[in-house]
């Protein structure tokens, strides 16, 4: 029993031996030379394919080419191409000569007549009404209108000159004042000095102008 043992384990050495000598150890240069001819396989496949459709393509341009010889041997009026591209828009030419004019056409019919002309007359009226201050005066001082005298030197009764159409220009002193220092009723004058003061016997001026238009034919 010992020696068939033996003979056993020294079969399957042997065995073991042999399927370890076959096995391919891996080699980085037998790699790069599998790598190597895959590249070269697919770069074959790729130009076959190129000539391949080169190929193709000639055989159809001949036959596109024998079949323009063809129709051109024959009626040329069959023969219809592609149009080709639009070609590019030329310059406007210059303008011509003028004609000459046309004969003078029929005078229109004469319209209506307008209205007459109308002249506006504009007049304007001046009112002047002078005052002397009797005493020095600030604050809001009130002054009756007849406490002034016009032109004339009359004393009046009301401010003439007030209303529509019509504007107050005030002089305190010979100098025109601001309209917010003063308000200007037909009976009186009324000043808005606030701290300023008038010193006794400074003139004070009141001009009224009044504007009148009319109408004349």
């Amino acid at each position: 029993m010992g020696a068939v043992r033996a003979e056993r384990k020294k079969a399957m050495r042997i065995n073991k031996r042999r399927q370890q000598a076959h096995k391919v150890k891996h080699c980085p240069a037998s790699s790069r030379r599998r790598r190597r001819k895959r590249t070269v396989s697919s770069l074959r496949d790729r130009y076959l394919q190129a000539v391949s459709l080169m190929r193709d393509y000639r055989r159809a341009l001949w036959q596109y080419e024998r079949w323009i010889r063809e129709r051109e041997a024959g009626d040329p009026a069959d023969i219809r191409g592609v149009p080709g591209p639009a070609g590019p828009q030329g310059m406007p030419g210059s303008g011509g000569p003028m004609g000459p004019p046309g004969p003078q056409g029929e005078s229109g019919a004469v319209g209506p007549m307008g209205p007459p002309a109308v002249e506006i007359l504009v007049t304007p009226a001046v009112f002047r009404y002078f005052y002397a201050a009797p005493a020095d005066m600030t604050g809001t001082v009130y002054i009756p209108a007849n406490q002034f005298t016009d032109d004339a030197g009359n004393t009046p009764v009301v401010f003439a000159g007030i209303g529509d159409g019509a504007y107050t220009n005030l002089f305190i002193n010979g100098m025109p004042q601001e309209g917010r220092l003063f308000v200007l009723e037909p009976e009186s004058l009324t000043l808005v000095l606030g701290q300023d003061m008038i010193g006794a016997g400074t003139p004070i001026i009141v001009e009224n102008v009044r504007i009148t238009a009319k109408a004349t034919s």
